[in-house]
């Protein structure tokens, strides 16, 4: 029964799996929809459970407008707690998207841009390395 169950799971899903399972550490990336985390990004991530695990998570978030989707970041840090994958307490939050890049995705301000990427990605590299020594028990 249980072989016939993994094979019914789609080859999408199989890569997905395969790339989590690899994975030290994630950064998920969200814009706001309707206050709350995009469904799709929701529904993708409730699909796997310990690849997750003991794995140090960060949140990003980006609107269009002055909040720069904030209001989506304590959702998705209590859903990545759940799941085994501890959210560090920085992020990179990213207002009036539309302002402060061009059409290629290029920062205006670079400089700025970079040193807060830095702050949080530095702090998530530290964690997984941390992690990715421990032992399970």
């Amino acid at each position: 029964m249980k072989n016939l169950i993994k094979k019914k799971i789609p080859v999408a899903i199989k890569n997905i799996q395969k790339i989590l399972d690899k994975s030290d550490a994630f950064i998920l990336v969200s814009a706001e929809y309707n206050h709350m985390p995009p469904p799709a990004l929701i529904n993708m991530l409730n699909y796997y459970y310990k690849e997750f695990d003991r794995k140090p998570s960060c949140i990003c978030t980006y609107s269009v407008g002055d909040f720069a989707g904030v209001r989506v970041q304590s959702p998705l840090r209590s859903l990545m707690s759940q799941l085994g994958s501890p959210p560090i307490k920085y992020g990179m939050f990213q207002p009036k998207l539309s302002k402060d890049f061009d059409e290629k995705g290029i920062p205006h301000n670079s400089k700025d841009a970079e040193e807060r990427f830095n702050i949080f990605f530095e702090e998530l590299l530290w964690y997984a390395n941390l992690l990715k020594g421990g032992k399970k028990i």
